[in-house]
């Protein structure tokens, strides 16, 4: 994947996509209209992929294709209730769309006739926590909201999926021997 080391226009980004280098991931802070554009882009190929030849897309977007527009914050939500693959969240998200949605977009994907956009993806991380004291964690959580897929490392070491959120909110883990203090080093800031 390339890395531009400039600001890029948005049709130069698009542009530069191909069955080789599928993959570009677009920065930027809040606010600033990163989810507009992908739901803008949705809409476009929705436009042409539902009415072949009645509608054109602008030329910069190059071939027509199924767009599928994930909201990370939903399965992130979904994660803070239990743990769920990927692929098993979009088959359920499809088929409360369509009954027949979830059986035709997994051929089309592999067909690569599919634009997955993905939306939010700073909302769920795996996020490394170091310290000591681990063994026999708990339970570890992210301000008032507890974490999903706590993972023991090590009695120094263990990870866990942030919940969604936003601003800064202390970390903290719980063992048998009771739950961490709160200070200015267990910080963790949503981006």
């Amino acid at each position: 994947m390339e890395q531009a080391q400039q600001p890029l226009l948005l049709d130069e980004l698009v542009s530069r996509l191909s069955p080789n280098d599928p993959v570009a991931i677009l920065l930027g802070t809040p606010g600033s209209g990163k989810s507009t554009f992908l739901c803008w882009l949705a809409l476009h190929m929705a436009r042409a992929s539902l009415t072949p030849g009645a509608y054109q897309l602008p030329s910069w977007l190059g071939r027509e294709q199924v767009p599928i527009l994930v909201q990370m914050r939903e399965y992130a939500v979904r994660l803070d209730k239990e743990y769920l693959p990927l692929k098993q969240f979009l088959i359920l998200q499809w088929s409360r769309s369509h009954p027949n949605l979830a059986m035709k977009l997994p051929g089309e994907l592999s067909e690569g006739r599919c634009l997955v956009l993905f939306d939010g993806l700073d909302q769920v991380a795996t996020v490394t926590i170091t310290g000591s004291g681990f063994t026999g964690v708990t339970g570890v959580s992210f301000g008032q909201i507890a974490a999903t897929q706590v993972t023991f490392i090590s009695d120094t070491q263990i990870t866990a999926v942030s919940p969604a959120g936003t601003g800064v909110v202390d970390v903290t883990v719980t063992t048998p021997g009771g739950t961490s203090a709160t200070s200015y080093d267990d910080e963790f800031s949503y981006q």
